[in-house]
């Protein structure tokens, strides 16, 4: 019983992930917890899981890489952070 309930649970996790990728909401994470849930009980699933883990993961390290072409603050900047008007 407790089987079914998580590939139940696991199913409609990855059903509400893909409706929250268009809508409002953690799309990536709900598939990813959706592809845990099932991990335990369907091996594709774990499989999968470690795939979109590890793309994401790298997506999320090159997120804070400066812009090609971008050295440094900008010519604005102040040493605190801000930006100047002129």
């Amino acid at each position: 019983m407790a089987r079914i309930g998580r590939i139940a649970g696991g199913f409609a996790l990855i059903v509400a992930g893909i409706f929250m990728l268009v809508l409002p909401g953690p799309g990536i994470l709900t598939i990813i917890g959706g592809l845990a849930l099932l991990a335990k009980d369907v091996t594709w699933a774990g499989r999968l899981a470690d795939w979109v883990k590890k793309r994401y993961s790298s997506s999320a390290r090159g997120a804070d890489a400066p812009l090609p072409g971008s050295v440094g603050t900008p010519p604005n900047a102040s040493p605190g952070g801000e930006t100047r008007d002129k």
